[in-house]
């Protein structure tokens, strides 16, 4: 790709995969029976739209296959044929191999099935030919019947706008498409030049004439001006047929034009560029292990108005206090006292403002789950009704992102293991179809997802045996709250049969994985014979957490609060120790390891150590030795990596009011064995 264009390419990347957004929501209605002209528009743009950009980025695999869905969808949407379920499974297979298509060109691989998509490609093409039409549909005139093979010849009138340049747009990328239809002789016009007095560089003053020899016909060439047909004036003639043979291309190109052609081009909506040049070595994909994170995020323009004005009323607030402090006489201390807060208020507003930057709805993510349902629906013979709620509920870019497979995880879990088969429902007395709802809310500073279903529910009996077979548990007595939460145990399984669809017991174990490492919690609450309800609870950002100050040994020390179960102390709580494990304490029923702090860290000081913090990570409780509790407090979240060195024990750091940094404790650290036994 050229390299003046490379900057573009993830922009077209970033779109193409909203468009897929968007074609695959408006399949799913029309496979749900909502063929209104409205969706069908919206499907079809969001079709050419992806074939527009991929024949002039230059991945013509993803133009070819998106033009033979685009056909058929032209049928549908201009009524001379019915939308069917088997053109609609038609266009999924290829929404999928377009997704394919998109995932090896951001990974740099080639793995697409090339061999699938001519074959799906065929497929497309004989739906179109052997359908009948409908019978309400218009007649076509004998007028508009096309000869396909007929040689025609063209004169294209192309005019840019003076701004033409000013958005992004180069005349000659859209001139090199027009030479993928047929042979081209191209004449340009300076009839627009007004001279070296009043040139301006950022503008296009040329005109071009081309004349084609090809068997397309007009729409083929305006689609090719698609992308700025509101920014020049077009005008295509059919002059005299030629004879059908091939005739060369001859594209003009002067020192004068290439001139004219490049221009400065903003970054902003950039026009589509053919191009099949590797990308440079700069914007190939780094390793995941390091390199600069350039995952990209849209943002709406009232959000960026809203940091905008805060950020003027800070420099207002400053400037007011740069003004108390440079007076001459004594510094007013009510004054200073009063811009103080301003400054405060201004603070915490535009701290929240640049947080809101980040958050989208989670409706990003549910929009994935209608298809996985519907496909699972077909392959396991269940029917089933998906209900989504809370879709504009909003979370951090970075928890959303990691949400996406825990979410599918579960659904499928619960289409599989949760809801029954049409014969187990009816014997049931239950409804035939299923319901499966997921739901998202915000509660208290943090995102609320529950998955429900009307299924089955978890046997506890059956879990319990399958545990104690896999040696995941012993023979000891655990509450259904407690057998409920074996489900996510590596390795677990209720299934008899391995399937593609579940069976190998890791799927949940990743789920649980996944949303702890996010500061999370996942809970299953189930009745058995009337279905499951898993709650996923998750900060609202990675950046920001609540979190309990703590002194040991003299020092501050921040534990996030998501983590805290109970705080005790430890002269009214029952103690004791076991060789080669260490200290244990009494904790409603169970006996914890205790960990002194102090003592994990090597501090000089040692602390009183009057209070334990039970806190839990991964499903594993400990109990944290501290010498006094402090308060709670937001704080905004330092690497120790980027900043410093890992430390071990710690998740990151903050930065105090009194300007001293305080370190934020990781559960996780704390809960394995060799560790505890280490610091006893």
């Amino acid at each position: 790709m050229d390299d003046d264009l490379e900057e573009f390419r993830e922009i077209f990347l970033e779109e193409c995969l909203e468009n897929v957004e968007l074609l695959e929501r408006g399949l799913m209605q029309m496979d749900a029976g909502e063929s209104t002209a409205d969706i069908l528009n919206e499907v079809f743009r969001a079709a050419h739209s992806i074939k527009g950009g991929g024949a002039t980025f230059g991945y013509q695999p993803m133009a070819e296959l998106t033009h033979f869905m685009e056909t058929l969808l032209d049928e549908m949407r201009s009524e001379r044929r019915a939308v069917v379920a088997d053109d609609v499974d038609l266009l999924l297979e290829g929404l999928d191999l377009v997704q394919a298509i998109l995932t090896d060109s951001k990974e740099q691989s080639i793995s697409a099935d090339n061999d699938g998509r001519l074959d799906l490609q065929l497929r497309l093409q004989a739906s179109v030919d052997s359908a009948e039409p409908r019978a309400d549909a218009p007649e076509e005139t004998e007028a508009a019947i096309v000869v396909e093979d007929e040689m025609r010849s063209w004169k294209v009138t192309f005019a840019p706008f003076e701004s033409f340049f000013l958005r992004g747009n180069n005349p000659l990328l859209l001139i090199r498409e027009l030479q993928r239809l047929g042979g081209c002789t191209i004449t340009k016009s300076f009839d627009k030049y007004p001279g070296w007095s009043d040139f301006d560089p950022n503008n296009c003053y040329l005109t071009w004439v081309i004349d084609i020899s090809s068997t397309s016909v007009e729409a083929d060439i305006r689609e090719v001006f698609d992308w700025v047909d509101t920014e020049c004036e077009l005008t295509i003639e059919q002059i005299e047929s030629s004879p059908a043979e091939n005739v060369a291309a001859v594209v003009e190109e002067t020192p004068e034009v290439a001139a004219a052609v490049v221009a400065p081009a903003p970054a902003a909506a950039p026009a589509p560029v053919a191009s099949k040049k590797p990308a440079p070595a700069a914007a190939e994909k780094k390793p995941s292990g390091g390199g600069a994170d350039t995952s990209t995020i849209r943002i709406a323009t009232d959000k960026i108005d809203q940091l905008i004005d805060l950020v003027g009323e800070l420099v207002i607030t400053q400037s007011m206090l740069s003004r108390v402090c440079q007076s001459q006489d004594q510094i007013d201390v009510a004054e200073l006292r009063e811009r103080m807060a301003d400054l405060e208020y201004h603070t915490r507003d535009l701290q929240e403002s640049v947080m809101q930057v980040r958050m989208l709805p989670i409706s990003s993510a549910f929009n994935r789950l209608p298809r996985l349902v519907r496909d699972l629906s077909k392959k396991l013979d269940k029917e089933i009704d998906l209900i989504l709620e809370g879709e504009t509920t909003e979370l951090d870019k970075t928890v959303l992102e990691r949400m996406i497979d825990p979410l599918v995880h579960l659904v499928r879990n619960g289409v599989d293991h949760g809801l029954e088969t049409r014969e187990e429902r009816i014997a049931s007395g239950k409804p035939v179809a299923g319901q499966l709802k997921l739901n998202a809310r915000q509660e208290s500073g943090s995102i609320i997802i529950d998955i429900t279903d009307d299924g089955k529910g978890v046997n506890p009996e059956v879990v319990l045996r399958k545990a104690r077979e896999n040696g995941i548990v012993g023979d000891e007595e655990l509450s259904v709250d407690q057998i409920n939460q074996l489900i996510f145990a590596p390795g677990f399984s209720t299934a008899e049969v391995v399937s593609d669809v579940s069976g190998r017991g890791v799927g949940m174990d990743v789920v649980r994985r996944n949303i702890l490492d996010l500061g999370g919690r996942v809970h299953v609450h189930s009745t058995l014979g009337a279905g499951t309800r898993v709650e996923i609870n998750l900060p609202l950002s990675l950046a920001i957490l609540d979190g309990q100050l703590v002194r040991i040994a003299g020092q501050v020390y921040v534990i996030p609060m998501l983590s805290i179960i109970e705080t005790l102390e430890i002269a009214n709580t029952e103690r004791s120790t076991i060789p080669g494990t260490g200290d244990v304490f009494q904790f409603r029923g169970e006996y914890l390891s205790m960990l002194d702090v102090s003592e994990f860290f090597c501090l000089p000081d040692g602390g009183q150590g009057e209070l334990i913090v039970v806190v839990e990570n991964h499903g594993k409780r400990v109990g944290l030795v501290i010498d006094e509790v402090l308060g709670q407090q937001q704080v905004v979240i330092k690497s120790l990596d980027k900043n410093y060195k890992n430390i071990e024990g710690c998740a990151g750091a903050t930065i105090m009011s009194d300007g001293l940094v305080a370190l934020i404790l990781d559960p996780a650290n704390f809960n394995e064995p060799a560790k505890l036994a280490a610091a006893a």
